[in-house]
């Protein structure tokens, strides 16, 4: 019993180091494009998925694929998608509405026939998605994997729960900051335009 609870705390140790360096990642330096595909690799590569993606979804109810990290053995999906119309299945809103989070077990159990489709198109088996949180994007933090053999359980839930919320902030913190520079451009042109004008 002694074992299990040592390496449990281990793991939690190992997580809390994780989830330190990702968000160091995030704010490391201004490019946050960068920042991000440089997170998404890190949580690909500790916790094993096959892709990880930020899903961006559109007021129109389409959507594209705003960042991806996929292992080396795999191809890229992002560039092949373009906007694309969203699916429904009212199985997976109830997760969403229940659980705060969407868990699509077997893409083949699916009944949504166009949803299934588009896994089987892009080799996701199992895939685990995660809204993010934020005042200007409706998105998801997705995890896939292209076989079932890895499936995920209620700690790498709780641990993918935090990613979102991590992402998420990094993300309003982005939107925040360009605002604030577009208001400071906007402030020296006036002040400009002031000073120009008195002369």
């Amino acid at each position: 019993m002694q074992t299990d609870w040592r390496n449990e705390e281990r793991n939690y140790n190992s997580d809390i180091k994780f989830l330190t360096r990702l968000n160091i990642t995030l704010t490391s330096d201004h490019d946050y494009r960068s920042n991000l595909d440089n997170a998404l690799k890190m949580i690909g590569t500790y916790c094993q998925n096959d892709r990880v993606h930020i899903i961006k979804i559109y007021p129109d109810m389409t959507f594209t694929l705003l960042h991806e990290w996929h292992k080396p053995s795999l191809p890229s999906i992002k560039n092949k998608i373009k906007k694309q119309k969203c699916f429904f299945e009212q199985e997976l809103e109830d997760q969403l509405n229940t659980h705060n989070y969407i868990y699509i077990r077997h893409a083949s159990d699916l009944n949504c026939k166009e949803l299934k489709c588009f896994l089987e198109d892009c080799n996701i088996e199992e895939s685990l998605l995660f809204p993010l949180f934020s005042g200007y994007l409706f998105s998801f933090l997705s995890f896939s994997h292209c076989t079932c053999q890895n499936s995920w359980n209620k700690d790498d839930i709780e641990l993918f729960t935090a990613f979102s919320a991590i992402i998420a902030a990094n993300l309003e913190k982005n939107f925040i900051f360009k605002k604030m520079n577009y208001k400071l451009k906007q402030a020296n042109q006036l002040t400009a335009q002031l000073t120009t004008n008195r002369l």
